[in-house]
């Protein structure tokens, strides 16, 4: 069961009661504490339970990546730009599309503006749109990549496969098979051949042993901590 608490210091908070939990997890998401907790929790004691982790909750906040969007906006990506405009034709719609010209996807999302109230872009809507573009995009752009990779250090995966993950970018299985998701054409291009090269490296070690990131670090000419370092300091301009 979903609801909400409105507390004096975090204001409207989503609480979700679930069957099995002992204590209560807190997490922020574009701004908005929202909690799990145990079936049996009320108003008084999540009131007692946030007041006793005020600290612990107010610093979680201070590191969350809240995603925006303006009118204006480009967003880079690998070999595609999206840009957030407007639109005054369809009344409360969000528009979008994708134009392709040598290879580059130029993908356009369009907010209603009428020239009268102000522009409301929801952070959530345009983020799963973007992944809807992105998507669609993937195969014609990161499996010929992929593709080019592999012949440069010389190994054959079985297949390819574009996945929608979010927390995970790649993934090689026992097959073979090498699992992309369309979240990395939103990383630089140097960024997306690191995350091929190290499902790569799972063709031969298919654990995180030391000879596989040897064999990482190899394919990336001694660079795979350098990368890692900066893929996770990489700010993604989704909600993930």
């Amino acid at each position: 069961m979903t609801c909400y608490y409105d507390d004096e210091h975090f204001g409207r908070v989503m609480v979700t009661l679930r069957k099995g939990m002992t204590s209560f997890r807190a997490i922020w998401k574009q701004g908005v504490l929202h909690v799990s907790a145990p079936p049996f929790y009320n108003a008084t004691i999540l009131k007692e339970m946030l007041a006793a982790h005020r600290d612990q909750i107010d610093a979680l906040k201070s590191k969350e990546k809240v995603v925006r969007y303006e009118v204006g906006q480009v967003i880079p990506g690998f070999h595609c730009t999206i840009k957030i405009g407007t639109q005054n034709k369809v009344r409360g719609k969000i528009l979008y599309k994708t134009q392709c010209e040598n290879g580059e996807h130029h993908m356009y999302i369009n907010v209603f503006d009428n020239g009268q109230t102000p522009i409301v872009i929801h952070p959530t809507i345009v983020s799963k749109i973007i992944s809807v573009l992105l998507h669609d995009a993937a195969p014609i752009v990161l499996i010929p990549f992929a593709q080019q990779v592999a012949k440069e250090v010389g190994v054959e995966p079985a297949e390819f496969e574009i996945g929608r993950e979010m927390k995970k970018l790649g993934h090689c299985t026992r097959r073979g098979i090498v699992q992309l998701s369309h979240n990395l054409m939103l990383l630089p291009e140097h960024l997306v051949r690191y995350i091929i090269l190290h499902e790569y490296a799972h063709l031969t070690h298919l654990d995180h042993s030391p000879a596989f990131h040897a064999l990482v670090n190899q394919y990336t000419g001694g660079k795979e901590k350098e990368l890692e370092k900066e893929l996770k300091q990489f700010v993604w301009p989704i909600i993930k």
